[in-house]
């Protein structure tokens, strides 16, 4: 069907398409998957063969039905990554209390001791390409140019067949770690409702499972933009089963005054600093097969070996305004802002005469000049709240300045993307028919903020756009109720 979508981005944007609408399959593919899948299968069949010389398919084909497949499943043997993690720890801790003059002191002193096994299995899988003949490239139409794969050597060529033979090499990665992490907590009660905190601890964060993934599924592009002085290579993306936990050394302190049953007012101050920061590493790097050797740029995460720290503040406000005239009694505000400052590190990347950077197909950008990913150096929340009877009101204003989002992105030429400085207001009203029921009303993003990321671009940290996103405004109808 023809789809020439209608009241795009609110009218806002123009169509990418221009104006002319675009052939896409009409059926839901979630609904019937075998329509969608026998109508891209009489697709594939118009064009070419199904299957190519080797018996396998060369057109697209359901998961299940390529070669190889493990029996009973949709997956090739080097698309299952098991993962088998093994956690102990043990701790002990010591708690003390007792009265300093007008002070009340209380804390604890802490050590736990923590071992992680992990044991990754997986497989080094080598791409099964049906390149040209030696005879099919010596076949040029009139007019034309050979394809790049062609235009290589003979000699090339004849390496890239014995390369790419869809060879599968199981592999088993295994790796401990053991960390000790002490831990101090103090509190000082003084009268008035002022207290004190004062913490140090050690702590460590484990990495994404599937970052630890055991796999290396290799690619050779034979495209124009995968040659380089007449030698084609690969780029991929792996897992890294001997990535360890990010260490940390936290200092906090904070003081806090309740000067009211329903009121505060807190400030706190931290300090981080932590050790193995998980990054990437890029690298090109040789692998052989079948008497052949080509370079793969490899991407894969990493421990970086330099230090990030994070070092900050918040202040705290919260109170009911229950002293003032009915039915005013019933307002209060909850407000915070943090100012978070944060140093990253630099990950591994290719330098800058390689063939993919001079070509700006991969960035150089130093990443240890941008802050830690997902923290913002301003963050404020303002609430306006209502709680009076069976009423129950709030709205609230969260914002953040921008943030680095992530370190590489998925596409060329896997730069740093940033999420711009946004905010969002929400909002909910309440009545409480009787103690088992209440309805009410919730609206989500009620300024129908636009959601944008950029593309860092060099080390000056000149950005341009990446991408916008449209939230919507979301308002529900609610009915609580209980039996």
């Amino acid at each position: 069907m023809l789809n020439g979508f209608p009241n795009f981005m609110r009218g806002q944007t123009p169509l990418p398409t221009g104006t002319d609408s675009r052939l896409f399959y009409g059926d839901n593919t979630a609904v019937n998957y075998k329509a969608a899948s026998d109508f891209a299968l009489s697709v594939g069949d118009e064009w070419r063969a199904r299957n190519g010389a080797n018996g396998c398919a060369q057109n697209w084909v359901p998961l299940a039905m390529r070669c190889n497949v493990v029996a009973g499943s949709p997956f090739l043997p080097q698309e299952i990554n098991p993962v088998n993690e093994v956690n102990k720890a043990a701790y002990v801790v010591a708690r003390f209390k007792g009265d300093m003059g007008a002070a009340r002191v209380s804390g604890n002193i802490g050590l736990r001791y923590t071992t992680t096994t992990r044991e990754a299995d997986g497989f080094q899988a080598f791409p099964n390409i049906n390149f040209a003949t030696d005879a099919e490239c010596a076949i040029v139409p009139p007019g034309e140019q050979p394809t790049p794969f062609c235009a290589l050597t003979p000699a090339v060529r004849a390496s890239a067949r014995l390369w790419a033979n869809g060879a599968v090499n199981a592999t088993t990665a295994k790796g401990d770690f053991n960390y000790w992490l002490p831990s101090f907590n103090l509190k000082i009660a003084m009268p008035g409702g002022l207290q004190y905190r004062l913490g140090a601890s050690k702590t460590v964060t484990p990495p994404d499972i599937g970052l630890t993934r055991n796999y290396y599924n290799l690619t050779l592009n034979t495209n124009a933009d995968g040659i380089s002085n007449g030698q084609p290579s690969g780029n991929v993306t792996v897992g890294n089963p001997y990535l360890k936990p990010t260490k940390s050394t936290n200092l906090d302190a904070s003081v806090e005054w309740y000067f009211d049953a329903v009121g505060s007012l807190t400030f706190a101050a931290f300090y981080k600093e932590l050790t193995d920061v998980a990054t990437n590493t890029t690298a090109r790097l040789p692998f052989t097969n079948n008497g052949a050797t080509f370079d793969v740029l490899v991407t894969t995460p990493g421990n970086s070996d330099q230090k990030a720290k994070v070092k900050g503040f918040e202040i705290g406000y919260q109170q009911f305004y229950d002293f003032l005239p009915k039915p005013l009694d019933g307002f209060g505000i909850n407000a915070n802002y943090s100012y978070i400052d944060s140093k990253g590190v630099p990950q591994s990347t290719l330098s800058a005469t390689d063939p993919d950077v001079a070509a700006g197909r991969v960035t150089t950008v130093n990443t240890s000049l941008l802050p830690l990913q997902g923290l913002s150096k301003h963050n404020a929340n303002f609430a306006a709240i209502y709680e009076k009877g069976a009423i129950s009101a709030r709205l609230a204003y969260n914002w953040r300045s921008d943030f680095l989002l992530t370190v590489r992105d998925v596409i060329v030429p896997f730069a740093p993307i940033m999420n711009e400085a946004t905010g969002q207001l929400d909002g909910s009203l309440f009545y409480t028919v009787n103690p088992k029921m209440k309805i009410g009303v919730q609206g989500v993003n009620l300024l129908n903020e636009t959601t944008m990321t950029s593309q860092v671009l060099n080390d000056e940290l000149l950005k341009t756009g990446r991408s916008w996103f449209m939230n919507d405004r979301r308002y529900t109808f609610v009915v609580r109720a209980s039996f």
